[in-house]
């Protein structure tokens, strides 16, 4: 075999070996929201390493206690990145800085809608472990029971 073909072949077979590369995206919902806070629990005693909680929802104001915002209401390993506020680039600039590809990213926002997006976002990136919540953070607070700590104030992270 002459050197062309030689690097050839090693270019196919590094190829071959990048495309197969393990990604999991999993999207959950109402009949499988176990799941997702049994990975969620996992994840934060250490068990699903490295690991991303995100809540994309707005930040949110003290002054106004009703909204749907992380201040009002958290799950407690959940930092907050508010994608609406941030956009596109500058989200991607932060979870790129921060996060390894190999990272576990679990995603939560307040109807699953911006969750799906970014999902979808990150997969593009090339991260391989991908977790959302379908029908976003309330839904999922009233049918896990008190089975996931919820915080209020900002992240002191």
């Amino acid at each position: 075999m002459d050197q062309v073909q030689k690097v050839i072949t090693i270019i196919l077979l590094v190829l071959l070996l990048v495309s197969c590369q393990k990604q999991r995206f999993e999207d959950y919902n109402e009949k499988s929201f176990q799941d997702f806070v049994d990975k969620i629990l996992m994840a934060a005693d250490n068990q699903i390493r490295p690991a991303a909680m995100i809540d994309l929802r707005a930040s949110g104001d003290e002054e106004d206690p009703t909204s749907d915002t992380y201040i009002n209401g958290h799950i407690e390993y959940f930092i907050n990145y508010d994608y609406n506020s941030l956009g596109k680039d500058n989200f991607l600039k932060i979870i790129n800085y921060r996060y390894p590809k190999n990272t576990h990213i679990f995603l939560i926002d307040g109807d699953g809608s911006i969750s799906n997006l970014v999902s979808n976002i990150l997969k593009e990136q090339g991260y391989q472990y991908i977790y959302y919540y379908t029908d976003g953070y309330q839904s999922l607070i009233e049918r896990t029971k008190d089975q996931l700590p919820i915080a209020t104030g900002n992240c002191d992270c």
